[in-house]
């Protein structure tokens, strides 16, 4: 997404590259994450994830 102040936010169709990493204590980070993850794999970005919660994996599939 690009700001500008004349026309506001916009996606961009730029292929870009997230490396993300989300804290194993407790669940609630985790669950809150995948959301974002998921948005930005189906926009067609590559999303990289490092983790100690449990199971992540297999809840963003």
């Amino acid at each position: 997404m690009k700001i500008d102040d004349n026309e506001g936010v916009s996606a961009s169709s730029k292929h870009l590259v997230f490396a993300y990493y989300v804290t194993g204590h407790g669940f609630g980070h985790a669950t809150r994450v995948v959301e974002v993850v998921r948005h930005l794999i189906a926009a067609g970005h590559d999303v990289h994830v490092i983790t100690g919660a449990p199971d992540f994996r297999d809840s963003v599939s």
